[in-house]
């Protein structure tokens, strides 16, 4: 969509999912995020339903989802779900072999990155920061119309002291000069 709002709420979105499909990218070789942001961020100049969605789902596994867990998005108007918006169906990835160990070059001082954590997000962790995202936007939203509100405020109330001082040194040129 072309509206700031629309736009505004799919960046806040990425911004909290972003590196979670980052992360899964640099697992898979795959580079998903990218394709979410060249959809979804700001700059964006159009976005392509299906390639998000597509980029998403390829995701689902290692971010600790299932195509259940997310469902559809369902329109009361057709009785059914959005065209490319129905539930995808779980596809079981076949795990491929490891890759072959690096040789040793004495690790010239470099980190080794190689660690056994399981880096998968639950999704009880993207619904929070999901909604931690949310609910920032919504504070924002309310600051920059509690700023606004008070600027029109204090512009009224310059306008009326104008409009007493006119009206005191009307009221005193008739009190000193009576006709």
């Amino acid at each position: 969509s072309t509206l700031p709002k629309e736009k505004a709420e799919g960046a806040v979105f990425i911004a909290s999912v972003l590196p979670i499909v980052a992360n899964c990218d640099k697992r898979s070789g795959r580079n998903d995020a990218a394709i979410i942001y060249q959809n979804l961020g700001l700059g964006a100049p159009s976005t392509s339903w299906p390639a998000v969605k597509a980029a998403f789902e390829r995701n689902y596994q290692c971010m600790g989802i299932t195509c259940a867990d997310v469902g559809g998005i369902y329109s009361d108007v057709i009785q059914g779900y959005a065209p490319d918006a129905s539930p995808c169906e779980t596809v079981v990835e076949v795990a491929s072999p490891p890759p072959a160990p690096a040789p040793n070059t004495g690790n010239l001082g470099k980190e080794n990155d190689d660690d056994d954590d399981d880096d998968a997000v639950s999704a009880g962790a993207i619904v929070g920061i999901v909604f931690a995202a949310l609910i920032a936007g919504a504070l924002i939203a309310t600051i920059v119309i509690f700023v606004g509100i008070k600027a029109t405020r204090k512009e009224n109330a310059v306008q009326g002291q104008k409009v007493t001082t006119t009206s005191s040194v009307q009221l005193e040129n008739v009190q000193n000069n009576p006709v």
